[in-house]
């Protein structure tokens, strides 16, 4: 009969890794495992692991108590020593049905020029073509900025409000193009850089959905280049 992990010393090491290292696999495994969603899969904690299951708590917001959640491993371990593989597996498991990559994108980027400049054009243009009269002819910006052209302070004043709605809407579609990319490579909902990511691509549009890929992109070759000099987890 097989010992119980319990009086396994390698089980201690296994949890304390986990936890410290692959807190995104955790939630993998919740998410793809058990009926919580992705709010309920934050804060993982693995609290135990034995030749049958996986114990992990997780919480939808730091104030939440913690809810336990028990993941079966089919088929039952014959020994702690085989949980490596076993949870390595199960990592591949849960991305491929979540659609996940394995590398996880933890920090924000901060705009480039451009990206400064669109914001500052988007804030503007969401704030002006509220009002008509910010391009009529006696406007700051009629004297100003159309003087040269009046036939396109005409086109504003005329359809301030049809304009307002192409930037909100474009920017939004791309906001949501944004979110599956998140989900993607394993951002939690609701966090510091989910939050950074999603207010700046609001209001940043295309070059924002470019510098995410970018920083994509980067996590994926430093994990590849992690797996060829020590492998996997």
């Amino acid at each position: 009969m097989a010992s119980s992990p319990s009086s396994d010393p390698t089980k201690a090491r296994i949890i304390s890794h986990m936890n410290a290292d692959h807190a995104p696999s955790l939630t993998r495994y919740l998410e793809a495992f058990t009926p919580t969603g992705p709010l309920g899969s934050r804060s993982p904690t693995l609290t135990d692991i034995t030749l049958t299951s996986l114990v992990i708590t997780s919480s939808a917001t730091p104030f939440a108590k913690p809810i336990s959640h028990t993941i079966p491993l089919n088929p039952p371990m014959s020994s702690i020593s085989e949980a490596r593989p076993r949870l390595v597996e199960l990592d591949l498991l849960a991305t491929k049905k979540l659609g996940r990559s394995h590398s996880t994108v933890s920090r924000f980027t901060y705009p480039t020029f451009l990206g400064w400049g669109i914001i500052i054009g988007v804030v503007s243009g969401l704030v002006l073509f509220t009002d008509s009269s910010n391009f009529t002819p006696e406007s700051v910006l009629g004297r100003t900025l159309f003087r040269p052209v009046p036939w396109a302070r005409g086109v504003c004043e005329r359809n301030n409000w049809t304009l307002w709605t192409v930037i909100f809407g474009l920017h939004t579609a791309e906001t949501y193009i944004l979110l599956g990319r998140l989900r993607k490579w394993n951002v939690p909902l609701f966090s510091g850089t989910w939050w950074a990511w999603v207010g700046c691509q609001f209001l940043e549009g295309m070059t924002g959905l470019k510098r995410y890929q970018a920083e994509a992109e980067r996590v994926e070759r430093v994990r590849g280049e992690k797996e060829k000099k020590d492998g996997g987890h």
